[in-house]
Formats: C-alpha cells, sequence, structure tokens
C-alpha cells in the first residue's frame, strides 16, 4: 500500500477545488492510517473522503448511493483523527489506544 502524501493532496485540490481548506500534512497522516486500519489505498480513500467518489473498491461503504454504517465509521474515525492531530494532543498511537471502543477495534480489524 502506497502512501499519500500532503503534496499529492494539495496538487490534487488545487487543480480542481482551488486550493485545500485544511491541513494537507495532517490531512495525509489521518488518511494514511485510517487507510491502513481498513486495508485500502489512501488515494481512493482520499477520493472518498472528499466525495469524487461513490465508495472504496471492494469495500461496502455505499449502498444505493448512500453511505452504509462501516461507510460512516470510515468517514468518522477519519474525521475525528485528523482533529485530534490537528489540536496537537497526542500522536495516533494515543489516539487508537484512548480513543476508540474495544467494539470498534474489533470491527475495523474484522473489515
Amino acid at each position: 500500500m502506497k502512501k499519500i502524501t500532503a503534496k499529492y493532496i494539495t496538487k490534487y485540490l488545487e487543480d480542481n477545488y482551488g486550493g485545500p481548506r485544511h491541513d494537507t500534512e495532517i490531512m495525509a497522516q489521518a488518511l494514511n492510517e485510517v487507510s491502513k486500519l481498513y486495508k485500502v489505498e489512501p488515494k481512493d480513500a482520499f477520493l472518498y473522503i472528499i466525495g469524487e467518489t461513490n465508495g472504496i473498491p471492494g469495500k461496502m461503504f455505499t449502498s444505493y448511493g448512500f453511505d452504509t454504517r462501516e461507510g460512516r465509521d470510515f468517514q468518522d474515525l477519519f474525521s475525528s483523527l485528523y482533529y485530534y492531530l490537528e489540536r496537537e494532543e497526542g500522536s495516533v498511537e494515543d489516539y487508537l489506544n484512548y480513543h476508540l471502543c474495544d467494539w470498534q477495534i474489533k470491527n475495523i480489524y474484522y473489515i
């Protein structure tokens, strides 16, 4: 799995949306970590998060154009981790250890 970079995110957002509104370094870090947990490609995850695609290949994140529970969980985990890192509350490991419930960890690793 190849990691996504802040440079790629910045260029994509500049080319398609006029520029980023969020910190692309933190966005890349959060995307890479969440993608690793869900075993998806970070670029696919990025396109899904920004709404460019309606799902991620091989995952049931959408059904009939609507986000499934797994899709919403994926988006919520990315968003929570992004804002956690933005507030500089700690590391990714701290977040995963203290903010995910046991059932969330089991569901993520089950996927």
